[in-house]
């Protein structure tokens, strides 16, 4: 195999060529940061007649991909391998890197129509996979560095093996984990980055303390700090460093943090890989929704936004480019240096021709000195200038480390300056007196010395690399259709693992099939009991949200959790354009609510949002969850708002109605000549509804009464024999919806005229709903059945389209008493009434394990019908999940569930599942369902769960009681 180094022998323009006697291919084609000379020796190629069959990238760094749209456009037939992550990154880079080249003044590598043609001949490739390139055997593995990044190692037969590092860190950052390799990982030579060969890290904390305590100092003396940075990947950590002290810091006073350029493209592009993302990030991610979120960060969209940043109060600006090379850094650093109470943090490395090293040099001149150049301007510098090492790069003991775990014969070092050469070179022989270093040079060939094999595999797809180390370790593993389950490795060969389950049995599964590792047996413990163990401690994590740790039981529970649903989808994209449609209406935050699959949306008026924007942002659905706008108005912005109109104004708290979307603010002592009127428009312009500006003691009618006065209107007005338990509002139809124990038995002419009459007292429609009152129901049929003699067995099952109740009994009655049972109650309530004896109904209301005829139902199919089984039986549940070896479907409350056995035996003898009710109680939806049905609480309920019950502060009637009951079976009271 020979390597020819067309670029990055020094940091830029990494490009190489690799070739074997059948076949050959490219890894990189990256830019320098000097246009007077930015691309690789591609002559080279031209030279050799290179025709490569693939062309791979490590990563999305512009030193790495800046040329491959050329590049890739002189070979069209040859696929270009990247993950997906680096897909994603390379897409913003190289359209931003387009853009610049087409002003004035810039280098232009490649034309639209080559980065068009590019992504045709994109080919996604894993993190830590190995798959078969022609003869070759092609490993990636996680570099670390920046999202995506991967260092790749090529195999062949009989010309020897080569590892390529790319770009790497090895100790783990706030986001993303470093290199690992694989243990016994070897290869016949490696070609290394150098970066910082001659010189260790700092301690990475303290520097981040550092940072931090230094953009608080500034900023406290007023004035603005700018921290330029890379756009991937250091940025991000930035951020994130900034984010968590203004958060869990308690001794810094809040500053406002600015991102803009490409970080603010980059940074949703991280939040869409949560299983590239580790530890405190992850968790974050899945709890908040964000890892970057609006409301900590301001995200400049506009060179407006830009200019107000520098005009308002101080802040912390993150943008690049890292190197003052271009992009708003160069606008911001303009504005900022010449003023002695600002700050430029620079956080990466340095090119020795970047302006960021130049700033550098002249911060240790003489200030009378300063001078800094811009294209139109000279720049005095009186700001304070600082460098921390927030390096993604490995230092030399971790590089030479690295090189030494693999044993090459062979090392070539690149990416990387004369003196980090040399001091990486004499660590490295250090570990390695025997091996071969030398210093890559462009243009120059070298020949990997290696040693035939005849043990090469070259797998038919995709096969996961670090499976060498799963033997006599435990397996989270999932069949394709099945539920997870754990195994203990015995054995491994062949691509495949030989598991022992816990039930005894063994199976021989692909290694594709494992979802985790998890560890080996401690000494002492017995393989069944260990598993059982495991189980249990994961469902317990589970069960408290404790599942984004490291240990064995949380990251089990993590495989849960997203087996179950419990993981809310990461759509930083589709927030970002909902933040964007509602910021004209006070956009706020965004919380994932995993009970009900909700992204629930918070505005400061959400009564003026429009139909067209609510539908927009509410109809779309996301992996299962969709977005709700929540519709209470957020009392800060309309208290700001009102002092702004109402300047001077003495006034009583405003008397919002939701339902209505109605708001009334009385005044109390107000110049006579107000125009209450126009006042109220301009306010109804801004919040939404309708809104009244009255003085005091004077009210204002639409022509129909107030909701609260109509409603009681209606309670004096319906007989009691109607039943009447609840009186709803449909305010888009201007309606009230009377709800009565039992519509089936209302008499028709009557309900009729009186929902005439009320239309005519009110103002309001008038309709009677047709849904019956389960409970009551249960309680006639029960009166009807002891009345004759009889005894319940277990609780009824409804058949609501038959409008038939069926109730066992356990000993048989006189058909008479049957008879006088049914006619009671089809009087009362207008359904029909079926008396069964013991014997001939279901032994338990419970499902049976029995499994239908054929076996069972494929799980998701079961999944899906249970889903569309209660959605037509218009009953909600909140999660379906696979426990064991049944199906446990999550309703509002337990004992709610206990209602639906009737459908869940139905559901069971469909699908084969035994079916069950979780023990679960959905306590945010409780919370909804008691601020829904007693608007205007003026604080949030509390949940009482010993004794399933809900309090509210405020007066509760009658009819929210008994629909709060009919929704969950638990109690809602007044505190």
């Amino acid at each position: 195999m020979n390597i020819t180094v067309l670029g990055g022998a020094e940091i830029g323009a990494t490009c190489l060529w690799f070739r074997t006697a059948t076949t050959e291919w490219l890894v990189d084609a990256g830019t320098r940061m000097d246009e007077r000379d930015p691309l690789p020796a591609l002559s080279l190629l031209e030279e050799g007649h290179a025709n490569p069959q693939a062309i791979f990238i490590t990563h999305a760094h512009q030193d790495h991909i800046g040329a491959l749209p050329l590049v890739s456009s002189l070979y069209p037939n040859a696929p270009v391998y990247m993950t997906q992550a680096t897909l994603d990154i390379a897409r913003v880079m190289l359209a931003d890197a387009l853009h610049l080249s087409q002003l004035e003044g810039h280098a232009r590598v490649f034309t639209e129509a080559q980065l068009e043609g590019l992504w045709d001949r994109v080919r996604v490739m894993g993190q830590d996979k190995a798959f078969r390139f022609e003869n070759v055997r092609v490993s990636t593995y996680s570099a670390g560095h920046i999202l995506g990044a991967v260092a790749l190692g090529f195999e062949t037969a009989d010309e020897g093996s080569v590892l390529l590092t790319g770009d790497y860190s090895v100790a783990p950052g706030r986001l993303i984990g470093g290199l690992r390799l694989p243990q016994g990982t070897h290869s016949d030579a490696v070609l290394t980055e150098s970066t910082y060969g001659s010189r260790l890290h700092s301690p990475r904390a303290q520097q981040e303390s550092d940072l931090v305590e230094q953009v608080s100092a500034v900023l406290d003396q007023g004035g603005f700090v700018l921290i330029p940075a890379f756009a991937v990947g250091r940025a991000q950590e930035v951020l994130i460093i900034l984010q968590n002290a203004l958060r869990y810091r308690k001794d810094l006073r809040p500053f406002p943090l600015v991102v803009d350029g490409l970080v603010r493209r980059i940074c949703p592009i991280y939040e869409s890989y949560p299983h590239l993302l580790h530890g405190s990030a992850k968790r974050t991610l899945h709890t908040k929704g964000r890892l970057f979120a609006p409301e900590d960060i301001t995200f400049i969209r506009s060179p407006e936004q830009r200019n107000l940043v520098l005009q308002g109060k101080p802040a912390c600006i993150v943008t690049s480019s890292g190197m003052l090379s271009g992009g708003p850094a160069l606008f911001y650093a303009g504005a900022l240096l010449d003023q002695t109470n600002n700050a430029v943090f620079l956080t990466g490395y340095q090119d020795e021709e970047s302006p960021g090293r130049r700033l550098l040099r002249l911060a240790e001149q003489d200030p009378s000195e300063r001078r800094w150049i811009l294209p139109d301007r000279v720049v005095p510098v009186r700001a304070k200038v600082g460098l921390y090492a927030l390096s993604a790069h490995a230092d030399r003991r971790e590089l030479a480390q690295v090189v030494a775990e693999v044993r090459p014969r062979q090392v070539w070092l690149v990416h990387g300056d004369a003196e980090a050469k040399a001091g990486l070179a004499r660590e490295i022989h250090a570990h390695l007196p025997a091996c071969s270093v030398e210093d890559a040079l462009v243009g120059r060939t070298y020949e990997v010395q290696g040693t035939p094999t005849d043990r090469l595999e070259l797998p038919d797809g995709d096969i996961p690399i670090r499976a060498a180390s799963w033997k006599r370790q435990v397996l989270a593993f999932r069949e394709p259709g099945g539920p997870l389950q754990l195994g203990y490795c015995t054995r491994q060969a062949g691509g495949t693992c030989t598991v022992h389950r816990p039930d005894g049995s063994e199976r021989r599964i692909p290694v594709a099939f494992v979802q985790d590792a998890l560890g080996r047996i401690p000494p002492g413990e017995t393989q069944g009991a260990y598993l059982e163990g495991l189980a249990a401690a994961a469902q317990a994590c589970l069960d408290s949200g404790r599942y984004f740790g490291v240990r064995a039981a949380e990251r089990l529970a993590y495989l849960l959790a997203e087996e179950q649903g419990a993981l809310s989808p990461v759509d930083p994209y589709g927030k970002d354009a909902v933040a964007e449609q509602l910021a004209p209406y006070g956009f706020r935050k965004i919380e994932s609510d995993p009970s009900t699959q909700t992204f629930r949306v918070f505005v400061a008026f959400p009564w003026a949002i429009p139909a067209s924007v609510r539908d927009a942002i509410e109809g779309p659905n996301v992996n299962g969850w969709t977005y709700r706008i929540e519709g209470q108005v957020y009392p800060p912005a309309l208290q700001s708002l009102l002092q702004a109109h109402l300047p001077g104004v003495s006034m009583q708290p405003p008397k919002v109605y939701p339902l209505e979307q109605r708001m009334v603010i009385p005044i109390l002592k107000a110049d006579e000549a107000l125009d209450t009127d126009a006042i109220a428009r301009a306010l109804t312009k801004v919040v939404g509804g309708t809104v009244e500006v009255v003085r005091a003691g004077q009210a204002k009618t639409n022509g129909r009464l107030e909701q609260n006065e109509a409603i009681h209107l209606v309670q004096e007005r319906v007989p009691n024999r109607f039943g009447l338990h609840k009186v709803g509002l449909d305010l888009a139809r201007s309606t009230l919806k009377l709800s009565v124990f039992f519509p089936d038995a209302l008499p028709y002419p009557e309900t009729r005229e009186l929902a005439a009459s009320l239309e005519q007292e009110t103002g309001w429609k008038v309709e009677w709903t047709d849904k019956v009152h389960l409970e009551k129901l249960t309680q006639v049929a029960t009166q009807a059945i002891q009345a004759v003699g009889g005894t319940l067995l277990g609780p009824p099952s409804l058949h609501t389209p038959k409008k038939l109740l069926v109730q066992r009994i356990s000993r048989p009655l006189p058909e008479d008493a049957k008879e006088a049972a049914r006619h009671r109650f089809q009087e009362m309530t207008g359904w029909q009434l079926q008396c069964e004896e013991g014997s001939s109904a279901k032994a338990s209301p419970m499902p049976s394990s029995a499994p239908v005829q054929g076996g069972r139902m494929e799980l998701n199919r079961a999944l899906l019908t249970v889903e569309r089984r209660f959605a037509d039986e218009g009953v909600p549940i909140y999660k379906k999940s696979v426990r064991g070896d049944r199906i446990e479907v999550t309703f509002l409350t337990p004992e709610f569930g206990q209602t639906q056995q009737d459908v869940l035996a139905a559901l069971e003898d469909g699908t084969g599942w035994p079916m069950a009710v979780s023990d679960r109680v959905q306590q945010q939806a409780l919370i909804r369902l008691a601020e829904d049905l007693v608007p205007g609480l003026p604080k949030t309920p509390s949940v009482y769960l010993m004794e399933r019950t809900v309090g509210v502060r405020g007066a509760v009637s009658q009819e929210a009681k008994e629909a709060f009951y009919a929704a969950s079976r638990w109690t809602l009271r007044a505190e």
